[in-house]
């Protein structure tokens, strides 16, 4: 998403294939970005809906055993919910991606924290939509008088906007 001089990158999906499983899942979001004639270092704001790790994968890589950015001139914001929820022992424990792809950004200094609605640019806010986790969070885009939603995953199938017990 592009606003107010901003490159802006919403969730970061499953990351690249392991090396050891090319078969595993793993996405290929810097190809996509390529194709689109966006270069890593253009994306200067990342935005994850939720810490789960098919939104995160993509934000580090280790290079020399050392993580880096996948974004070098990016902040990464989160929600404060949803990180006080994962970064518990428990969860690191069982959640190896979120201390993979999103603790090395703390340590980085590069991970912001959302609490509640916040804009993000005056076209783009972060809306609360907590339940599939605690802090989920959608995207609400305002630009030339129309109004759209990057909803993560508040609903994995247009079904469920009907049928909202129903679950993915």
């Amino acid at each position: 998403v592009r606003s107010d001089g901003h490159t802006i990158l919403v969730d970061t999906g499953l990351g690249p294939k392991p090396e050891d499983a090319p078969d595993g899942p793993g996405g290929e979001l810097l190809v996509d970005l390529s194709a689109k004639g966006i270069r890593p270092s253009e994306i200067d704001m990342v935005v994850m809906t939720h810490l789960h790790r098919d939104h995160v994968g993509w934000n580090v890589f280790s290079q020399d055993g050392v993580d880096r950015p996948t974004f070098p001139n990016a902040r990464y914001w989160a929600s404060a919910v949803d990180w006080e929820h994962f970064r518990q022992p428990d969860w690191l424990t069982s959640y190896q991606t979120t201390r993979k792809c999103v603790l090395p950004l703390v340590e980085l200094g590069l991970l912001e924290f959302m609490d509640g609605e916040h804009a993000l640019t005056s076209e783009l806010t972060t809306l609360p939509t907590p339940g599939h986790t605690p802090g989920h969070m959608s995207i609400v885009i305002s630009s030339q008088g129309e109004r759209g939603l990057i909803l993560g995953d508040v609903a994995h199938h247009p079904l469920q906007v009907h049928e909202t017990s129903w679950c993915s």
